[in-house]
């Protein structure tokens, strides 16, 4: 069973953002059936067992307590200092509960600040497939913005392969009347073939050529980073929504 911020996330996705079912799995990481069983409920279904509730209740305010305490505090621990208070429930329905309750951290951020010329950020969308002959062809929309004067470069290309990413790129430098001294990506394979968690990064060597050639250095985001990237990741939106120019292929 999906958690409550679970279905919350693909609510918001589907009603505000109008993103299909393959989209909010892939930004998410569920399955397309999964997000398609959810997403036309208009409420969180609560789980059953009205008795593990009821029987919780009378406690709820002991672990609110111990939360202003002690905000670190283990399920497990709750679960101990609450079975010494008189609570026959499961350790289980104690940390579910506490999942709801209890703070959640506040990632902190900071403000991108480019200079003129120094970075573009590139980026993915996926915008359906294009029936040709006997096949489909998938089709994504890459966006191309300047990191300073936030100017965007858009094409729809077949899929996120290297001819045609670096196509998109050479008509995008093109286009900006120049070259920039970063290029910021995602972690695609057309680019990135391995990026730790400890940050080591191997880079695609035709993505090194390519860079190489325009005299660019590549700044991988890291994984599941996209704040990092977040003002071309805003126009790839724009893009897929018809609310910007598509110059296409």
């Amino acid at each position: 069973m999906l958690s409550y911020d679970q279905y919350v996330q693909i609510r918001y996705l589907t009603v505000t953002e109008q993103l299909n079912s393959i989209q909010i799995g892939e930004r998410l990481g569920i399955s397309e059936r999964t997000v398609r069983n959810w997403w036309k409920l208009e409420e969180y279904p609560e789980r059953r067992g009205t008795a593990r509730v009821q029987l919780l209740d009378e406690f709820t305010d002991n672990m609110v307590r111990m939360l202003e305490d002690y905000p670190k505090l283990t399920g497990t621990q709750v679960f101990q200092r609450l079975r010494k208070l008189g609570y026959r429930g499961s350790a289980a329905t104690i940390r579910r509960y506490l999942g709801l309750i209890r703070p959640r951290p506040v990632r902190a951020f900071l403000t991108l600040d480019f200079e003129p010329g120094e970075a573009i950020q590139v980026d993915f969308g996926y915008c359906g497939y294009l029936r040709h002959g006997d096949r489909n062809i998938r089709l994504c929309v890459c966006a191309a913005v300047l990191c300073h004067s936030r100017l965007m470069y858009a094409e729809i290309i077949p899929g996120e392969k290297m001819e045609h990413t670096f196509s998109c790129l050479q008509n995008a430098l093109r286009f900006f009347g120049g070259v920039p001294r970063k290029i910021i990506v995602d972690n695609f394979k057309g680019a990135v073939l391995h990026h730790g968690r400890h940050g080591e990064i191997r880079y695609n060597p035709h993505f090194l050529d390519f860079t190489s050639h325009y005299g660019m250095l590549p700044v991988a985001c890291n994984v599941k980073a996209p704040y990092e990237k977040a003002l071309v990741s805003h126009c790839t939106s724009l893009v897929m929504f018809g609310e910007a120019l598509l110059i296409c292929a």
